[in-house]
């Protein structure tokens, strides 16, 4: 799913935890 978020960019804060 972290993987996914960071591809569709949905939420910053998703995108900062995948990171």
């Amino acid at each position: 799913m972290a993987s996914s978020t960071k591809k569709v960019g949905a939420t910053p804060a998703m995108v900062s935890f995948d990171v």
